[in-house]
């Protein structure tokens, strides 16, 4: 069951709000709300005034909005807003830490020296706090930021066609790395652990295995398409579960069995939220599956409609999701809740 919070790029909505005594509709130009985006989740980021356990953000913003709004990831209360600086690039989205401390915005480049520039400020201080800024010439052209696990690493991809990694509180470059057709990376990964980044680029026929505490190229996997990590830190690619560094075969995790596609892991690393295979082609459906890690028993299922776009993400609770919707909006999906009988494995 989708949760009655829908976010709208225009603001929040109320479900059958009407305008009481209105005119007769002119003929007029509607022009609609600025889809939203979500910028990120903060998986370890700390409830507000104290509170026990680990909370999480979802940071959300109006596509090319200077404005990024930060919610509670399973209430959906609005926490704070934060304004880019003046001279962010609002074209390329920005990226927040992993603790909810940090956001990494993409500046225009230095009017002296062109060199590009990622700025790293804080969500929760004041304006006037502590704060970064990279200067390199290989960072004008940022397309894609993301931090690391332990939100010490920042990654940059690039249109040139390469990835950078960053220590980002010392100014350090760890390291370049670039995909011989020049494609920009459509991903950038790092190990649930932060001991391996990964970028990945489009078209690629090989994934890069990165030291992130050196920089260091681990290992070349071969193989077609994107990857994923397993929670324990093995290398999934076209198929295989592997062993890093060595690259050695791995049995597939349990939670991983039938064919399923990999959604995402609750901040404990004990649920994972999988899609299943199509049973029918053509069927405008999706099935998903929140599965317990060690066992790989199921826990929900939910079954989305044509609403659900893209790649629906679990929260870091390990029972919320959230999704964009046909409208631009955000919705958030109680993956215990079922709207028909049947649907909500306990």
């Amino acid at each position: 069951m989708w949760a009655a919070l829908s976010l709208a790029g225009g603001g929040a909505q109320v479900a059958g709000a009407q305008t009481v005594g209105a005119p007769p509709a002119l003929a007029q130009t509607v022009i609609p709300p600025e889809p939203l985006e979500v910028v990120g989740v903060a998986p370890y980021a700390l409830p507000e005034q104290g509170g026990g356990g680990v909370s999480g953000i979802l940071a959300v913003r109006a596509r090319s909005s200077a404005v990024v709004k930060l919610y509670d990831a399973a209430s959906g209360k609005l926490r704070r807003e934060l304004r880019l600086p003046p001279d962010a690039q609002v074209s390329v989205p920005p990226a927040i830490s992993p603790d909810g401390r940090w956001l990494a915005v993409t500046l225009t480049p230095d009017l002296t020296s062109r060199e590009g520039r990622i700025s790293v400020i804080p969500t929760l201080e004041a304006s006037s706090a502590y704060s970064v800024t990279l200067k390199s010439p290989g960072l004008s052209g940022s397309v894609a930021l993301a931090f690391g696990p332990d939100s010490t690493r920042l990654a940059v991809g690039n249109t040139s066609g390469y990835a950078q990694l960053w220590a980002w509180r010392s100014g350090e470059r760890l390291g370049t790395y670039r995909h011989t057709q020049g494609g920009a990376p459509q991903r950038l990964s790092f190990s649930p652990d932060g001991r391996f980044f990964t970028p990945f680029f489009n078209n690629q026929k090989a994934a890069q295995v990165v030291d992130a505490s050196s920089g260091r190229v681990l290992a070349t996997v071969p193989g077609v398409g994107s990857a994923e990590y397993t929670a324990g830190g093995d290398f999934l690619l076209a198929g295989r579960s592997l062993k890093l560094p060595s690259g050695e075969t791995a049995p597939l995790p349990v939670y991983l069995l039938g064919g399923v596609k990999l959604l995402g892991y609750d901040s404990r690393r004990e649920r994972a939220l999988v899609q299943l295979p199509l049973v029918t082609q053509g069927d405008p459906s999706v099935t998903v599956e929140l599965r317990e890690i060690a066992t790989g028993k199921p826990l929900a299922r939910q079954v989305l409609d044509g609403a659900w776009l893209g790649s629906l993400t679990l929260l870091p609770d390990g029972q919320h999701a959230y999704a964009l919707d046909a409208g631009g909006g955000l919705r958030l999906l109680d993956l215990y809740a079922s709207p028909r009988a049947g649907l909500a494995l306990r």
